[in-house]
């Protein structure tokens, strides 16, 4: 079982600040894991299931809501002038949250018309955010969505699976 601690993570030792909320998280787990009980809500933030790319927007559908949209950071989009190249560690463009429904994030695209988007990211750095300040949330128990990282090239108007 694993909890998500890079949403707490602080720089200042080896011992979480933040005990009484990963602990609410693995009780979930455990409730779930070892006696398949979910009477108490899911032990998993939302999943990207998704992702179609528009001309101005990028949109990543999620597997559960509704969704608790935070804050507008922490996606980032690689934008290649061919469909074969995927980027490295440093050349990933930030993007913004434009607007989101229950299970929708829709994404600025920060490509231009002639690029094509060969990469979406989530939160993929050591320590994204400050603790419940991520920018997507389950609204049914407030856990946050996993750090994704998706290598693979986004056709315009077409939906990639996950």
């Amino acid at each position: 079982m694993r909890c998500r601690y890079y949403e707490m993570h602080t720089f200042q030792g080896i011992h979480p600040r933040y005990k009484r909320q990963i602990s609410e998280r693995l009780y979930l787990a455990a409730l779930e894991v070892a006696y398949g009980d979910s009477s108490e809500g899911r032990f998993q933030g939302p999943y990207p299931a998704s992702v179609i790319r528009g001309d101005d927007e990028i949109e990543v559908t999620y597997d559960e809501g509704p969704l608790d949209v935070r804050t507008a950071e922490n996606f980032e989009v690689c934008c290649a002038v061919d469909e074969s190249t995927f980027c490295g560690s440093g050349e990933w463009d930030t993007t913004t949250v434009v607007g989101s429904t229950d299970v929708t994030v829709t994404l600025s695209n920060p490509c231009s018309i002639d690029d094509d988007v060969t990469g979406v990211r989530y939160a993929w750095r050591e320590s994204p955010c400050a603790l419940e300040l991520c920018a997507v949330y389950s609204e049914e128990n407030s856990l946050p969505a996993p750090p994704f990282v998706l290598n693979q090239h986004f056709p315009r108007n077409t939906p990639v699976k996950i």
